[in-house]
């Protein structure tokens, strides 16, 4: 009669601490094999150059349609890195754009890819370990649009469009763990292959924060390069017959309509008169 080993024989392999100390060795390698660091192939090529510094102070005063939270992340980071080159940045644009020079409409189309390529790394890939020696392929692309126009004329000063397209490798555990589907054939590298084709969410903010500052500098020096020309529109105030302006008439009728040494009576005809010698 065949004999199977006591409960008591196989409670003491499981207690050995050799076998222990290897399987928690081996559950490490595995862990630190099927990882790849964040690497973004291309982004070196959305550094700098050269710097182009507004020679005067300009106000430019930034509008945006961005509804997502990564894109209105970037319009911030552009305005921030705008004010770098002797631009005064505000997102508090006065309803007459009277406290900006230019206003900067900004928007951000953003598309998040992954690859065909992810399905043979997975599978046969997990052969030789490949998405830890290679990573899984992801794209993010970020389509800007600025547009600047004159606050005082509304008139267009250029339209900047900068196509910005990052070339991603990646992977962590939380998919690299179908590499252990050797153990039976690999059917689940082969599923998870599949599955995997698509982009990684997780891995967004990541991506934001190694890039952001770098492509939203690269975008601010594009816009102060379109300003660097540029001269603020003077609007020459209306004068009266009498050479005084309208607009110090005005403010000293308001003046005395607050201090009550007018009626409201008065205050609208001599209003009426001023605005009629235009």
């Amino acid at each position: 009669m065949r004999k199977f080993p006591s409960q008591k024989g196989v409670s003491m392999k499981l207690k050995n601490p050799g076998n222990l100390v290897l399987a928690v060795l081996m559950l490490a390698v595995t862990m630190v094999g099927c990882t790849h660091q964040l690497q973004i192939k291309n982004l070196s090529s959305y550094y700098n150059t050269s710097i182009n510094s507004l020679e005067n102070p300009v106000r430019v005063g930034i509008r945006s349609t961005c509804s997502d939270f990564e894109d209105q992340q970037l319009v911030r980071g552009i305005g921030s890195n705008l004010s770098k080159y002797n631009a005064r940045v505000t997102t508090n644009i006065n309803g007459d754009n009277s406290n900006v020079d230019v206003v900067a409409t900004i928007s951000v189309l953003s598309d998040y890819k992954g690859s065909g390529w992810n399905f043979l790394i997975n599978f046969p890939g997990f052969l030789v370990w490949a998405p830890a020696w290679h990573g899984y392929n992801y794209q993010v692309n970020h389509n800007v649009n600025v547009h600047l126009t004159d606050a005082k004329t509304g008139k267009s000063i250029d339209t900047i469009n900068v196509p910005v397209s990052l070339n991603i490798r990646h992977a962590d555990f939380d998919r690299t763990w179908t590499e252990l589907s050797w153990l039976e054939f690999g059917v689940i590298a082969f599923v998870g292959g599949i599955v995997f084709i698509a982009y990684d969410d997780d891995i967004t903010p990541m991506v934001a924060q190694r890039a952001d500052h770098v492509i939203t500098d690269y975008i601010a020096q594009r816009v102060a390069g379109s300003l660097t020309s540029y001269k603020p529109v003077m609007v020459e105030k209306p004068v009266g017959a009498d050479g005084e302006s309208v607009e110090t008439k005005l403010e000293r009728l308001n003046s005395l309509k607050e201090k009550g040494l007018i009626s409201d009576g008065e205050y609208q005809s001599n209003r009426k008169a001023i605005l009629s010698t235009l």
